[in-house]
């Protein structure tokens, strides 16, 4: 049986046991680096203070941990393109990693089209900075001028989560919902009813970065088009103009128009949908995607059994 590691931890006499080593990397795992002195982990990162301030000795363990790993490991598996590019970047060999996207279960995640679209803009994820819900709020400010119906909708919880809802108080006090954390039954019926599913990622300063996004697969199964930033791996799971909108990251403005052209163009949505839902069960089907996973361990533990004989 092979090892499987993540944040650089595994068995130190795995060696010895010939145990084949297997390590994915999901975003801040592989993104992570030695930043600029600049870059302190924001108030809402308590947790993880010790392993990602610049100059702490956890940070730093990790850092030289990670490079080992890349000596060692028999294969690494990153979640996305763009993580891949990250590993390469931080001198992982190219010959080691490979991309597997993780898959849904399109069986959880079937719009009932008898529901009817009301118009809502959900918001699911956690309520930390890498999430950009606050520039969905900004954006939404100039989309209740046009459309004073939409309301938001925000399901999830997190560290900024008293200060969102300050802002939101502030500029959409009667439009927005925050309905903290939920059951899937509960997102997934978001999901049915919603217009427009945005999450708009963006890297921090602590090179915090989506690695792919699974929460949008969720959302274009569901026949809901997405908007989001290009950040990170996003538009590996979102095509631009074909699944969804994708705005250049951090440009708000530009988040808002495409919010916008997809709560006024309902041809623009219908082919935004259904296009989501095929690309879904392309390339993020669970039930097609994990007999890939298993025969790369198949193919590492035949190696392994071949080398010792």
């Amino acid at each position: 049986m092979p090892i499987l590691a993540r944040w650089g931890i595994f068995p130190g006499d795995r060696r010895r046991l010939k145990i084949p080593l297997v390590v994915t990397f999901h975003g801040y795992d592989a993104a992570l680096k030695l930043a600029p002195e600049q870059n302190h982990p924001s108030l809402g990162q308590q947790l993880n203070q010790l392993l990602y301030h610049r100059g702490t000795f956890y940070r730093r363990r990790y850092v030289e941990q990670r490079s080992r790993l890349f000596a060692q490991a028999d294969q690494i598996i990153a979640v996305s393109h763009c993580i891949r590019s990250h590993l390469l970047a931080q001198g992982c060999p190219a010959e080691k990693v490979m991309v597997h996207y993780v898959g849904i279960d399109r069986q959880q995640f079937q719009p009932d089209p008898q529901v009817a679209r009301e118009p809502v803009v959900l918001f699911v994820g956690r309520l930390v900075e890498k999430k950009g819900c606050g520039l969905l709020l900004q954006a939404m400010r100039s989309i209740q001028q046009l459309h004073p119906q939409v309301k938001t909708v925000i399901i999830g919880d997190g560290p900024l989560r008293a200060s969102l809802e300050q802002q939101a108080a502030r500029m959409l006090p009667t439009h927005t919902e925050f309905l903290g954390v939920q059951p899937a039954a509960v997102v997934r019926q978001w999901m049915n009813r919603a217009r427009v599913f945005c999450v708009p990622s963006q890297m921090t300063a602590q090179q915090d970065v989506e690695g792919l996004g699974m929460v949008f697969a969720e959302a274009q199964a569901m026949g809901l088009p997405v908007v989001s930033f290009a950040s990170g791996g996003v538009p590996e799971v979102v095509r631009e103009g074909v699944t969804g909108l994708l705005a250049p990251e951090g440009d708000g403005e530009a988040l808002g128009k495409a919010l916008h052209r997809l709560l006024d163009d309902d041809a623009l949505w219908e082919r935004l949908a259904i296009a989501g839902q095929h690309h879904i069960a392309e390339n993020f089907d669970l039930a097609r995607n994990t007999p890939l996973l298993e025969a790369i361990y198949d193919r590492l533990l035949d190696r392994k059994s071949h080398d010792i004989g």
